[in-house]
């Protein structure tokens, strides 16, 4: 079920399993609440199977995947930390798994919507 925005000077709609518009902050109008499926197989979106996760930025379709690396372990390096002379992430964080022996990787899921990707360690 998709909801719709209380906040006129948005348009945005969303799955009814999110509590506020992913847009503006809004709770959503409860009243104007549309009947629709948000998953892949009912939205019309090939490729994705009906038990499609739900984006918590823009309440659209997510599709299953993977982030993949070429040699080395994935890490995640905050913005602050710079990397060791230009090219190495040594106080990063490894994330997902693989690396030397076999190919980095790390699942998760892309919005084929806004495009934000959010993956799990």
């Amino acid at each position: 079920m998709l909801r719709s925005c209380s906040n006129p000077n948005c348009s945005v709609q969303f799955d009814h399993r999110i509590s506020k518009c992913p847009a503006c902050g809004t709770p959503p109008a409860f009243a104007s609440a549309t009947h629709a499926s948000a998953t892949g197989a009912d939205a019309g979106i090939s490729g994705l199977d009906p038990g499609s996760p739900i984006c918590p930025y823009c309440g659209n379709v997510m599709e299953r995947g993977a982030v993949l690396g070429d040699r080395y372990r994935l890490k995640w390096l905050p913005a602050d930390k710079p990397l060791t002379l230009g090219i190495w992430a040594l106080d990063g964080q490894p994330i997902g798994e693989g690396g030397a022996f076999s190919r980095p990787r790390v699942d998760g899921q892309s919005c084929v919507s806004c495009g934000k990707i959010i993956v799990r360690d």
